[in-house]
């Protein structure tokens, strides 16, 4: 077999194992055929009953597909790769994030991804063995799956008691434990008990947390002079007396 004629196979191989895990449509496409490929380190000739997990960031990612399957995706895709594709596999739980150091902030450089081993499991199977047996047992356990790992990733998180008493959280890094500090030492100093936290934000935050805009006083902004603005145009965290 030709090496493009594999370098398809594997691609096709790799679609089918994402379609079967019940990944939607734009997660079992070519882009993130190729990146589950490189994240089971499944080269043109390899079995895929010797997939492994190493940690992955996702430049190391890119390189793989450049380098086994001739796919060169430029350093403006790096992007697209992690919010269309890593970030869906960590939702379903086919990738942890920073399996060596859940405390790791989002924005480092040393993020990484690898598979996990319920996905393992059926890489070592497929095609011949019992693989649909340990994709069934993947989807059964998925919901307790999604579970645990929330709760590891919460250990990590920084807790934040807000002026009107209600309790929240940052994820780990030493830029939202300044915010936190913030909150905590500076409003109780300088700003007191009447003090209005009007904007707090946190790129890692999940939509049901608020998204990049945890907290956002809009309207009272807006009265008090300031123009609407996006996350982007905003301080970090704004105080009110």
């Amino acid at each position: 077999m030709s090496t493009k004629k594999q370098r398809e196979k594997k691609l096709k191989e790799s679609k089918e194992i994402l379609k079967a895990l019940g990944m939607p449509k734009a997660q079992y496409n070519d882009r993130s055929g190729w990146v589950f490929l490189a994240l089971s380190d499944i080269q043109t000739e390899s079995s895929w009953g010797n997939a492994k997990s190493p940690l992955l960031p996702t430049v190391d990612i890119m390189q793989f597909i450049r380098e086994y399957y001739r796919q060169d995706y430029k350093p403006n895709s790096r992007e697209t790769i992690r919010r269309q594709t890593l970030h869906q596999f960590e939702q379903a739980r086919i990738v942890d994030r920073n399996r060596d150091d859940t405390s790791r902030p989002t924005n480092s450089k040393d993020n990484n991804y690898s598979l996990n081993e319920s996905i393992l499991a059926v890489l070592k199977e497929y095609p011949a063995g019992e693989w649909m047996r340990k994709v069934e047992e993947y989807k059964q356990n998925l919901t307790a799956l999604k579970a645990l790992y929330a709760k590891t990733l919460d250990k990590e998180k920084i807790p934040i008691t807000l002026p009107d008493g209600k309790e929240t959280s940052l994820s780990p890094g030493k830029h939202n434990q300044l915010h936190a500090d913030i909150v905590h030492e500076f409003c109780s100093r300088f700003i007191g008990e009447g003090g209005r936290l009007l904007y707090i934000g946190d790129t890692a935050s999940s939509r049901n947390e608020g998204g990049k805009l945890m907290i956002l006083e809009s309207g009272f902004l807006e009265s008090i002079g300031l123009p609407p603005m996006s996350h982007d145009k905003l301080p970090d965290v704004v105080v009110f007396d």
